[in-house]
Parts: structure tokens; C-alpha cells; sequence
């Protein structure tokens, strides 16, 4: 009798060790192969330099940035299919200014970037009021209810952070990371701070070729990025009292931070 009771004890025993587990099983959250809980192994950072060569891998990453960046989503025309075709014009135009390499963020198992910064070069010799803008804004047909902002983001990114540059400081040549974004699947992931890592690395080796590395912030996440790589705040000011035109946008309650790292 005591064997038999000890037998149906263990039987219970393992049954509801079963159960348990196949609870267990169930609660756990399914993966898909490619989640973002998974795809941050699979990230691989490289410094471009065939950056035009790659210009279509590119593109969906461009316009998501335009689309959702907290200065551009404000500009209407930036999600317009005409602007659409706009901005791929604008992102092969600001591929080709100079030799300056991308850091770009390539998924290996999708086959596709997770995320880039694109970084232009400028020396103390270029007259910023003569020579054109890197990111050539002005260039495309704009519709006109958007053209003002357009052309105020143009200045703002081009002459408003880099002329005080030059004129405060004796450098003759610094790199300035223009536009930095990361694919909506691979957020969380520390993407942008890998790519800034990488960038900064780079732009060390090159040892003595540049002075410093200058860039923007517009929201929480890059003005601590820049604070974890020892950045220096230059000047902050806000988006709409530089620029009414922004009045009208979605939302224009943001500060432009410029930062920069001595080298």
C-alpha cells in the first residue's frame, strides 16, 4: 500500500512538473527571427567610403529620418510622394559633396542598414557665404508653403553651426556629423552610440587631419550621446525664435544644441 501510494505521489509530482513547464513555455514572449530583441548581434559597423555606391541601401533609412526626426517631421512637404522623389535627389547630391566616410550600421542577417551618419569635411579656406551647402536643399522645387522652412533648416544646418566655428576657434579643418538616424526596428539597441563610437574612432585615427568634430542635437537622446563622448556645448537656441517660419510646424518646441570634440 505504501509503495502504491508512493508511486501515485511521484506520478503527481511529474505531472505537474510538466504542466508547469509547458506554462512556462507558453508565457514566454514568441521571437520573431528577426526581432529587435535578437538583431543586436547581428549588427556590423563599417566606415563607408563607396558611400554613392551605396546610396539605395541608404534611401529607406533617409526618408524615415525625414519623415520622423524632430526638426524634419515638421515640414510637410518631406512626406509628400513628389518630396519623397526630392529627397532621394538631395541624398545622391549630399553622398557626392566631398570624400568625407559614412559610418553605416548594416543588419548581416536581413541584409539591409540598421542605421548611418552621414559627415561632411570643411576646412578654414571655404567661404561658407560662397560655397554651396552640403545638404543642398534649395536645389529641388519645394512646395512653396514649405519653402521657407526648407530654406531656414538649410542655414540653420549649414551656416549657423559651422560659421561661429572658425571665427571663435583656430582650426582649419574639422568633420561635422551631419545627419545621424536609425532604422524603427532597431531602437534600444545602442545603435546611434555604436555608429558615434565608431565615427569618433575614425576621425581620431586621422591624426592630425582634423581639428575637431562638430555636430546638432534637437532632442533628449543626442544631447546625452553627445555628453557620453565628451561633446562640448557650444551655444543652444530655440528652433522657433531663430527661425518663425517653424511657427506653423507640428511641433516646434525644440532646441538646437551644437556641440563639438576637440581633437
Amino acid at each position: 500500500m505504501n509503495i502504491r501510494r508512493a508511486v501515485l505521489s511521484l506520478s503527481l509530482k511529474h505531472s505537474l512538473t510538466q504542466s508547469c513547464a509547458v506554462l512556462w513555455v507558453k508565457l514566454l514572449p514568441r521571437r520573431h527571427p528577426y526581432s529587435t530583441l535578437q538583431s543586436s548581434d547581428n549588427i556590423k559597423i563599417e566606415v563607408v567610403h563607396d558611400k554613392l555606391e551605396k546610396w539605395e541601401k541608404l534611401l529607406d533609412l533617409w526618408l524615415y529620418h525625414f519623415a520622423n526626426a524632430p526638426v524634419t517631421s515638421n515640414i510637410g512637404a518631406f512626406r509628400t510622394d513628389d518630396g519623397k522623389i526630392m529627397l532621394k535627389g538631395l541624398l545622391k547630391d549630399s553622398l557626392a559633396y566631398d570624400n568625407s566616410p559614412c559610418v553605416v550600421a548594416w543588419d548581416t542577417h536581413r541584409n539591409k542598414a540598421a542605421g548611418f551618419i552621414l559627415n561632411h569635411t570643411f576646412h578654414v579656406n571655404q567661404a561658407l557665404e560662397k560655397c554651396g551647402p552640403p545638404i543642398p536643399y534649395s536645389n529641388y522645387s519645394w512646395d512653396k508653403q514649405w519653402l521657407q522652412p526648407i530654406q531656414d533648416l538649410e542655414h540653420y544646418k549649414h551656416y549657423v553651426s559651422m560659421s561661429s566655428i572658425f571665427a571663435d576657434y583656430r582650426y582649419k579643418q574639422i568633420m561635422k556629423a551631419q545627419i545621424g538616424c536609425t532604422g524603427p526596428d532597431y531602437t534600444n539597441q545602442k545603435v546611434m552610440s555604436r555608429l558615434y563610437q565608431k565615427g569618433v574612432e575614425q576621425v581620431q585615427a586621422c591624426k592630425g587631419v582634423y581639428d575637431a568634430i562638430v555636430g546638432e542635437s534637437t532632442n533628449k537622446q543626442t544631447y546625452r550621446l553627445f555628453q557620453k563622448f565628451d561633446f562640448e556645448l557650444l551655444h543652444e537656441f530655440d528652433l522657433v525664435n531663430r527661425y518663425p517660419s517653424f511657427k506653423n510646424c507640428g511641433n516646434p518646441q525644440i532646441t538646437v544644441g551644437i556641440w563639438m570634440k576637440r581633437l
